[in-house]
């Protein structure tokens, strides 16, 4: 079975690690597939892909991103 973790932040939204020492992490636990999906933005995407590529890691672009509904943020709504 493989192991995939498609909900990892970096440095550039809320996380503490660069996109290189998170996969190097990841690959190390045993993931095969992993997500860059830092908040509102894609500012890690590129280099994460090209780190992913490095690692012989499947990498799935990904974003999380805040959203307002009816002047409620997600965080309101549990989401």
């Amino acid at each position: 079975m493989r192991k995939i973790d498609l909900h990892l932040h970096s440095y550039y939204s809320d996380g503490y690690l660069s996109p290189a020492r998170l996969f190097a992490k990841a690959k190390k636990n045993g993931h095969q597939v992993v997500s860059l999906t830092d908040h509102n933005g894609v500012s890690g995407l590129l280099e994460a892909k090209a780190i992913a590529k490095n690692l012989h890691l499947k990498f799935i672009n990904g974003i999380e991103f805040y959203c307002v509904y009816k002047k409620k943020t997600d965080s309101y709504f549990g989401l």
